[in-house]
């Protein structure tokens, strides 16, 4: 995939094993959000059969003054323990907004910009606005996309069900991420308003050869298109899952095979190196 992965290669800021310990606690990750430590990349979603970018995913980064960049999974739960993920969500969406002005003339039609919500988020006027911004800073260039992300059962009476069908009203478009793991499963679909479905890296990873145990995709991929849902697949590190999934009908693709999470300045230089003919047709030469 040499069109796409010449441009991974110039990310200088790969995820570090960082010196933070188990003792990273409340009052250091509030200081990180207040001093604009945490900030977003973004990780390219590819339309498989153009090999053009179809958007982006939102990934939170903790980059610390050492310039050492703090994987998510090491402090997100934090902030949902400790009640900090809607201010953490609100300086992330405010930096989104401040990187994606000067990239809005050259980003594809109809180009997706997909955030994670989760039922520890606390809605309130700022964070709702914030959103609001973004749509409207995007509006006839891109749709925005909210990936519910769940650790424990959804009920109708939540403050995210109630906020989901509330955006959906007003253009946003909402998939259910993990499908197949977790609470993310058959039963939420007849709580919330869905327009894509996000499957699991967990059974990207089966796919290996062609006696691969890969029943319960396939059966997530039918009940995907028997819905009329959009199909997103995530984890994809080699060109067979990609051509496997392409033949299965699913050409949404988002994975290191086709490019790792990108900081603002990396996901400028993708988007002009996707639009230019030489990238495109490198990208093309590596499916075939």
């Amino acid at each position: 995939m040499s069109g796409y992965r010449s441009v991974t290669s110039m990310m200088g800021n790969m995820l570090k094993s960082s010196p933070i310990s188990e003792r990273c606690n409340q009052k250091r990750l509030e200081k990180a959000i207040i001093a604009g430590e945490i900030i977003p990349h973004y990780q390219p979603i590819i339309n498989g059969h153009s090999r053009i970018i179809h958007g982006v995913e939102i990934l939170a980064r903790w980059l610390t003054p050492e310039q050492i960049l703090i994987s998510p999974n090491r402090f997100i739960p934090l902030a949902e323990e400790k009640g900090l993920l809607s201010q953490l969500t609100l300086v992330l969406l405010n930096q989104v907004i401040q990187d994606l002005i000067p990239l809005l003339h050259i980003i594809p039609p109809a180009f997706h910009i997909s955030l994670n919500v989760c039922s520890s988020l606390e809605w309130d006027d700022r964070l709702t606005q914030a959103i609001q911004q973004l749509q409207e800073i995007t509006r006839g260039k891109a749709h925005i996309i909210m990936e519910v992300t769940e650790h424990q059962p959804l009920s109708t009476s939540s403050q995210l069900c109630t906020a989901l069908h509330k955006f959906h009203q007003q253009g946003v478009l909402i998939a259910l991420d993990d499908f197949g793991t977790g609470y993310s499963n058959i039963s939420w679909m007849t709580l919330i308003p869905l327009n894509y479905l996000k499957i699991d890296r967990s059974f990207i990873h089966l796919i290996t050869d062609p006696q691969s145990p890969t029943t319960l995709l396939d059966s997530i991929i039918s009940i995907g298109q028997r819905m009329h849902l959009g199909l997103i697949a995530e984890g994809i590190e080699t060109e067979y899952q990609a051509r496997y999934l392409l033949d299965q009908g699913v050409y949404l693709h988002q994975g290191y095979y086709w490019s790792r999470p990108l900081s603002a300045q990396d996901l400028s230089r993708y988007l002009i190196n996707n639009l230019t003919p030489a990238s495109d047709t490198a990208a093309q030469s590596a499916l075939e």
